[in-house]
């Protein structure tokens, strides 16, 4: 679904992105999601493919821990500012960690502007 104004919680989940890429130098990628109690949680995400799925697994067993398995929406946002599709990984494991995670949607940028699509949605890319 195409958007023309960033409702609200994207506007915080964004601002959460950039304080996260702040504190975390060496890290180009920030992940946010809103749990479905309304929490905002998120990690810095390193580029290598090993660091970045350390990074997750991490990411993922906290939520676990934390008892927020069930996502409401989420973002990618990358240092240079562009919010991007979260990996094939990711979703894969946020749909293992609870299958309500399938309706979550996520915040991505293209060359209309942006678009919200479920992780259901983003099974096919």
């Amino acid at each position: 679904m195409k958007i023309n104004q960033l409702p609200e919680k994207f506007l915080k989940m964004l601002k959460y992105a950039e304080e996260i890429l702040e504190t975390n130098e060496n890290s180009p990628l920030a992940v946010i999601v809103t749990t479905a109690k309304g929490e905002l949680m998120g990690f810095a995400s390193r580029l290598s493919d090993t660091d970045r799925l350390v990074d997750e697994n991490r990411f993922l067993q906290s939520l676990a821990e934390h008892g927020e398995a069930k996502i409401s929406c989420g973002l990618c946002k990358w240092r240079n500012g562009n919010v991007d599709i979260p990996s094939a990984t990711l979703r894969k494991s946020l749909e293992e960690l609870s299958t309500a995670n399938l309706e979550a949607e996520f915040l991505l940028q293209g060359g209309e502007g942006f678009q919200l699509k479920s992780i259901g949605a983003m099974r096919s890319l």
